[in-house]
């Protein structure tokens, strides 16, 4: 799974979501591939049609 965490997260300035994202990977990895595949495609859709 391709990492959920921004640029900005790694900076710090969203550093309240860098857990969020963790439980978010752990939660998907306890999924079977084909569900957690489904879940991420959508996710990064989402995130990547968000006005920057």
């Amino acid at each position: 799974m391709e990492d959920l965490v921004t640029d900005e997260s790694a900076n710090g300035k969203d550093a309240c979501l860098s857990g969020s994202y963790k439980r978010l990977e752990s939660y998907l990895d306890s999924l079977p591939i084909e569900v957690a595949d489904q879940i991420s495609a959508g996710l990064l859709l989402i995130l990547k049609t968000q006005p920057k």
